[in-house]
């Protein structure tokens, strides 16, 4: 299974929650126009206006926060730090790109076609491990929808690991219980994943949205007062943010000239300790620096986070098995399971342990009762997006 993991170097704020709301309200009036959008139905809208919501609420506990004018396209707030230190802010939120939802629309449904067979068939609980050797055609996954029915209806519990056409490898074995767990009759319990490589065009997409913020708030830095032009970039969980920094770092030295002073990464995340017995909700922070930023601000630039722990290690996907772990580094990733645990009977009723054991994997508990089975799940954020995600 792929797990998610942060770094032990993390400062953990306890503030109340209550707190995060009270922020907002010192800055709602100059936002009605954020909300719309929260409220509207383009998600890619919804997902900015959160974002820029969140961050002045952020920004706003410890310095001067002054939102740019409505309809400006340029940038978002000055903030004022200490006594004279200003930064001029584009706020931008960068979304999973049309290659990776892509990716993963295709995936969620060739679990359901591995599923399709494996119900005609019966089969017995699962693992699929499904790699792609470069980014997918619509070809290749007509060619893994087809063999995946095919491998689904002939599996013969024991493991397999095939090539198809040397775009595929597909890997299938047994599901085993954990701790004396028992997996319920009627129910497929299963764990699907896939993998691709990123899109050739993954990176000058990220290129192309790092110009244009560029390029839309170089035409708004007020040459008569010393500002800081700064964008806050916040990534989905999904995405790399070593290979987004790598590129930024590039592309700030191939344009030395640009005003930009840099791009500070923000990256929150639902994680769990090692074993899963503990969840968080984890920042990541980290910045790529132009060669224009050549003085240091007086006064650096403050965040106050109401919730969460702060890390300065960005979130790492590992692919584990019973035989070695591997990194996943730029690679779409998407992994979805379903494990039906069969509740224990007592002295008094019936016992079931609901619980996430990865990303995307959850278990339910089966009940028994009057002779009729019903299942008991719980709640996931999705794909460990949070709020403006």
């Amino acid at each position: 299974m792929i797990t998610d993991n942060y770094g032990s170097d993390c400062n953990t704020d306890t503030r109340k929650t209550e707190e995060l709301f009270a922020i907002f309200l010192t800055n709602s009036a100059c936002y009605v126009s954020g909300w719309k959008l929260v409220k509207g139905k383009d998600e890619n809208n919804q997902r900015g206006a959160a974002f820029e919501i969140l961050a002045v609420g952020y920004l706003s506990p410890k310095q001067t926060v002054v939102p740019a004018p409505a309809n400006q396209p340029g940038y978002d707030v000055d903030v004022i730090a200490g006594n004279s230190t200003k930064y001029r802010l584009s706020i931008k939120c960068y979304a999973q790109s049309t290659h990776e939802k892509l990716f993963r629309t295709k995936a969620e449904l060739a679990r359901k076609k591995f599923i399709k067979g494996a119900t005609l068939s019966n089969l017995n609980p699962s693992q699929i491990f499904v790699e792609a050797l470069k980014y997918p055609s619509e070809g290749d996954w007509q060619l893994l929808y087809a063999q995946l029915i095919k491998l689904s209806q002939n599996y013969s519990e024991s493991r397999l690991i095939i090539e198809i056409k040397d775009v595929w490898i597909v890997g299938v074995m047994p599901l085993m219980p954990e701790g004396g767990e028992k997996f319920a009759q009627g129910y497929f319990s299963h764990t699907f994943i896939c993998l691709s490589p990123f899109h050739q065009n993954e990176h000058q997409n990220f290129i192309s949205k790092l110009e244009s913020a560029i390029y839309n708030l170089e035409k708004h830095i007020d040459k008569n007062d010393f500002q800081f032009p700064l964008i806050l970039l916040r990534l989905p969980p999904t995405a790399s943010s070593a290979a987004m920094k790598a590129w930024s770092d590039s592309y700030f030295e191939d344009h030395k000239s640009t005003q930009a002073n840099g791009i500070f990464f923000f990256q929150p995340f639902s994680a769990s300790n090692e074993n899963n017995s503990e969840s968080f909700i984890a920042h990541y922070v980290t910045a790529a620096v132009s060669k224009s930023f050549s003085e240091t601000p007086k006064q650096g630039l403050a965040f106050d986070l109401p919730v969460g722990t702060v890390t300065t290690q960005p979130p790492l996907w590992q692919l584990r098995t019973d035989i070695n772990m591997k990194e996943l580094q730029e690679q779409y990733i998407f992994q979805h399971g379903e494990h039906y645990i069969l509740a224990t009977k007592t002295d008094t009723g019936q016992e079931g342990n609901i619980v996430r054991k990865a990303p995307g994997i959850y278990s339910f508990a089966v009940m028994e009762l009057e002779g009729k089975q019903f299942t008991l799940g719980g709640r996931w954020g999705e794909d460990l997006c949070l709020i403006g995600g």
